[in-house]
C-alpha cells in the first residue's frame, strides 16, 4: 500500500503543468483566466505558485507589487510603452526582498511614482522604483522614471540582479539616482541610464561598499548629474565596466563622467565625451587608494579645471592607461588631456587638448603620442618618458619629436597614416602582458616591413600610441619565426601577418641557407589569397644554426663514440692541468668513472 500511494504522488508532480494568468486594469474582476481576468497586478502574484507565467494587458495599474519569494515570469502583454506601474507615492513600487532568484521575472514595464523616504531609515527610504535586498531577480525591457529615494531612485540592488535592456530615466536620489548596487555581483547590460540627478554621488550610478563587483556592459549614460560621479560614481567597488558610453554627464564637483574612489574598477572600450565637472576630471576622476584599469577608452571633448578628460589623484594603488586618446578636452587649469600623480600611461595617444596634453608627477610614459596640444604637450615633475613622440622633444630613451601623420586629427582621427614615424618605434617590453590589441581591436604587435624598425623588442614592434598601423603595403606581420634545420646550414622563416587585399590572416614561409651569421636577408613574398594579392619584400636577420657542442663529443665530430671512449682511457687519472683537460667533464681535476658514466649516457653511435 505504501508503494502505491508513493507512485500516485510522483505521477502527480511530474505532470503538474504551469499556469497562465491574465490581468487586465480594465475588467471587473475576475478568477485570473484569459476571459476573466484579475484586476490587479498583486492579486494575480498572491494567487500565483512558482513556475507561474502572469500576463499583463495594457494600461496604467495604480498599485505596488511584490514578488513574495515567488519563481514567475511577470511580462506585460503589449510591451513597456503602454503597460504602466504607478507607485502613487508609496516607497517602492516593485520589491523583490524574500530571497527570489533569476528565475523571478519582471518583463515589459514601466515602472514610476515610486518615493522612498530619504529620511527614513532602511529599507523604506531605498529603492524607489525597484528594491531587491538579498535577492537576485532578473528585469528585463523596462522603463524606471520619475522615481525618487534616498538611495536608489529608480533601482536599489543588495543581491546579484540581472538587468537587461532597461531604460532609467529622470529618478532622483540622494545617492544613485538611476541605479544603487551594493554589495553585489549585478550585471546591467544594454541598458541606458539618462537625465538622473543624485544630489550626492552617482547621477546615473552608484556602485559601492565592501567588495561591490557588478558587471556593466554596453550601457549608456547620457545628461546625468550629480555632485560628484555625473554618470557613474564608485566607491569602495571592483566594477567592470566594457563598451559603454559616458556623454553630457555633469557635477558641481568631480568625475563628471565617471569617479572612483577606493575603487579597482576594470573600464575598457568606453566612450566618455562632453561630460562637464566644474573642479576635476572631466571624463573621470580617479581618487584615493584602489587600483584602476582604463584600456582602451576614448576621451574626447570633456571639460574640468584640472584633468580635462582624466585626472588621478595621489595613491597607494596601481592605476594603468593603457591604448587610449584624449583629444579636444579641455582644462582651465592644467591638464587638458590628463592631470595625474603616478598612474602608468602606455601607449596614449593626446591630440587637440587645450590647457596641455598631460600634467604630470612621478608618471612613467611610455609609446604616446603628444602632438597639437596647447599651451604644452607635458608639464608637471618627475615624468619619466620613453618610446615617445612629443612634439617640441622630451628627453628619455626613444623619444622623438616629428609629425605622426595622423589621418584626420581636426575629425578626431587619430590613427597613422603609412609612413609615420611612429610606427614600429615603441618599446615591446612596456605593453602589458594582457594586452593583445589596440583602440580598433587589430593586433596590438605588428610588423610594417616596409617601416624601418626603431622601437626596441624583437619583431614584430609595437607602434607608438593606440592604433596600430596596418601599414599601406601588402602584409602587416603579426609574428615571425626563424627555425634552423639539423644540418646547421639551413633554414626556415614562418610568417603569419595581416594581408592588404582582404584583411585576412595570410602565413608565409621560405627556406634558405648560406649568408653571414647576422646579416639581412631580403626576399619577395607573394601574398595570395584566393588568387595573386600583392607583393611585399621581408627582411630577416641570418640566424646561427651551428649545433651546440654535443657533451662528451671530444674529437668535434658532432658524435659522441668509440674516438670519444679511447681519448678519455688515455686521460684516465690526475689531470697536470686542471683547465686543460677535456676529458674531466665534471671538473673534479680528475678523469675517473663519473667522467666516463657521462661520456656513455651521451652515447651517439
Amino acid at each position: 500500500m505504501i508503494k502505491l500511494i508513493c507512485a500516485v504522488t510522483l505521477l502527480a508532480v511530474s505532470t503538474a503543468q504551469a499556469a497562465t494568468i491574465y490581468v487586465d486594469v480594465s475588467c471587473p474582476g475576475g478568477n485570473g483566466s484569459e476571459l476573466d481576468p484579475y484586476c490587479s497586478i498583486q492579486t494575480a502574484i498572491d494567487n500565483a505558485v512558482d513556475t507561474d507565467e502572469i500576463v499583463v494587458a495594457p494600461g496604467t495599474y495604480f498599485e505596488t507589487i511584490d514578488f513574495l519569494g515567488k519563481a514567475i515570469w511577470l511580462h506585460s502583454s503589449d510591451g513597456v510603452e503602454v503597460t504602466i506601474i504607478d507607485g502613487a507615492g508609496f516607497f517602492h513600487v516593485v520589491q523583490c526582498v524574500n530571497g527570489e532568484g533569476p528565475d523571478t521575472v519582471l518583463d515589459g514595464f514601466t515602472i514610476t511614482g515610486g518615493s522612498a523616504d530619504s529620511n527614513a531609515d532602511f529599507p523604506d527610504n531605498s529603492g524607489g522604483g525597484m528594491l531587491n535586498f538579498l535577492s537576485s531577480p532578473t528585469v528585463r525591457d523596462c522603463t524606471f522614471t520619475d522615481n525618487s529615494a534616498g538611495f536608489g531612485g529608480g533601482m536599489l540592488s543588495f543581491g546579484d540582479a540581472v538587468v537587461v535592456d532597461c531604460t532609467f530615466s529622470g529618478n532622483s536620489a540622494s545617492t544613485g539616482g538611476g541605479m544603487y548596487n551594493f554589495q553585489t555581483s549585478s550585471t546591467v547590460t544594454n541598458c541606458t541610464f539618462s537625465e538622473n540627478f543624485a544630489l550626492f554621488s552617482g547621477g546615473g550610478m552608484f556602485n559601492g561598499l565592501n567588495g561591490n563587483s557588478p558587471t556593466v556592459t554596453n550601457c549608456t549614460f547620457t545628461g546625468n548629474s550629480a555632485l560628484k560621479g555625473g554618470g557613474m560614481y564608485n566607491e569602495d567597488s571592483s566594477p567592470t565596466v566594457t563598451n559603454c558610453t559616458f556623454s553630457g554627464n555633469t557635477t558641481d564637483q568631480d568625475g563628471g563622467g565617471m569617479y572612483n574612489d577606493g575603487s579597482s574598477p576594470m573600464i575598457t572600450d568606453c566612450t566618455l565625451s562632453g561630460n562637464i565637472a566644474e573642479r576635476y576630471g572631466g571624463g573621470m576622476m580617479i581618487d584615493s587608494q584602489g587600483s584602476s584599469t582604463v584600456v582602451n577608452c576614448s576621451f574626447v571633448g570633456n571639460t574640468a579645471m584640472d584633468g580635462g578628460g582624466l585626472d588621478v589623484e595621489p595613491s597607494d594603488g596601481n592605476t594603468t592607461v593603457t591604448n587610449c586618446t584624449f583629444s579636444m578636452n579641455t582644462a582651465t587649469g592644467v591638464g587638458g588631456g590628463i592631470y595625474a600623480w603616478s598612474p602608468t600611461v602606455t601607449n596614449c595617444t593626446f591630440s587637440g587638448n587645450s590647457g596641455g596634453g598631460m600634467y604630470i608627477h612621478n608618471t612613467p610614459v611610455t609609446n604616446c603620442v603628444l602632438w597639437s596640444n596647447s599651451p604644452f604637450e607635458i608639464d608637471g615633475d618627475s615624468a619619466v618618458v620613453s618610446y615617445s613622440n612629443v612634439q617640441g622633444g622630451y628627453r628619455g630613451i626613444g623619444n622623438i619629436d616629428a609629425d605622426p601623420f595622423f589621418v584626420d586629427p581636426d575629425n578626431g582621427d587619430l590613427r597613422l597614416q603609412p609612413g609615420s614615424p611612429c610606427i614600429d618605434a615603441a618599446d615591446n617590453t612596456a605593453v602589458p602582458v594582457d594586452i593583445i590589441t589596440d583602440l580598433d581591436g587589430n593586433p596590438r604587435f605588428l610588423e610594417i616591413p616596409e617601416t624601418p624598425d626603431t622601437g626596441n623588442g624583437t619583431l614584430p614592434i609595437v607602434d607608438m600610441g593606440a592604433y596600430e598601423s596596418l601599414g599601406g603595403g601588402c602584409l602587416a606581420v603579426m609574428s615571425q619565426e626563424v627555425v634552423c634545420h639539423a644540418d646547421g646550414t639551413m633554414f626556415t622563416v614562418n610568417i603569419e601577418g595581416l594581408n592588404a587585399c582582404t584583411g585576412g590572416t595570410t602565413q608565409v614561409t621560405f627556406t634558405a641557407s648560406g649568408g653571414a651569421v647576422g646579416e639581412e636577408l631580403c626576399f619577395t613574398a607573394l601574398v595570395n589569397d584566393g588568387g595573386f594579392c600583392c607583393t611585399t619584400e621581408i627582411c630577416v636577420t641570418i640566424p646561427d644554426c651551428t649545433p651546440a657542442a654535443l657533451p662528451s663529443d671530444l674529437d668535434g665530430d658532432g658524435i659522441v663514440g668509440m674516438v670519444d671512449f679511447l681519448a678519455l682511457l688515455s686521460a684516465w687519472g690526475s689531470c697536470s692541468d686542471c683547465g686543460t683537460c677535456p676529458a674531466d667533464f665534471d671538473g673534479d681535476c680528475s678523469v675517473g668513472i663519473p667522467d666516463l658514466l657521462s661520456l656513455l649516457a651521451n652515447w651517439t653511435v
